[in-house]
């Protein structure tokens, strides 16, 4: 019986095991994971379980009372995450990316030296692979950001 009742109780203990609700409180980390994330580009694929963490504090903040509307707070938090990813990391790929096409174009001027073996290149690829991220009531897709 005793079986039984733990694997009744399962589904409940999984959801709040896997409750993110805490990084709404910890959003000072999120810069600090996006960093992370633009120098190993290999684990850019982690940025969807990242989304989808902050995603998981939505339902908590519906239950808000200290707004006049819990939306007044959604839209906060949408602004404030979206802030910091095109901070922390789109705005560095664009930067990179535009960096490449100039050397690219002006090669025949021998300007800097593009062995990727002396000087260290990013490899970018991982970032542009990734399917559109969900977050809110948009897709974000890495490879449709306009500067």
């Amino acid at each position: 019986m005793k079986k039984l009742d733990l694997i009744s109780e399962l589904r409940e203990r999984v959801r709040s095991q896997c409750d993110c609700c805490f990084l709404y409180w910890h959003r000072t980390v999120f810069p600090i994971y996006l960093d992370d994330v633009y120098e190993n580009a290999v684990d850019a694929a982690r940025l969807h379980f990242m989304f989808s963490a902050l995603w998981n504090c939505v339902p908590a903040m519906m239950h808000a009372r200290h707004l006049e509307s819990y939306e007044v707070l959604l839209e906060s938090y949408d602004r404030e995450i979206m802030a910091v990813l095109n901070e922390h990391l789109l705005d560095k790929l664009c930067k990179e990316i535009e960096e490449d096409l100039r050397l690219s174009v002006h090669t025949h001027l021998k300007l800097d030296e593009r062995n990727p073996f002396k000087v260290g290149m990013k490899d970018l690829a991982h970032f542009f692979s990734l399917k559109p991220i969900r977050f809110f009531d948009r897709f974000i897709d890495i490879k449709d950001r306009k500067s």
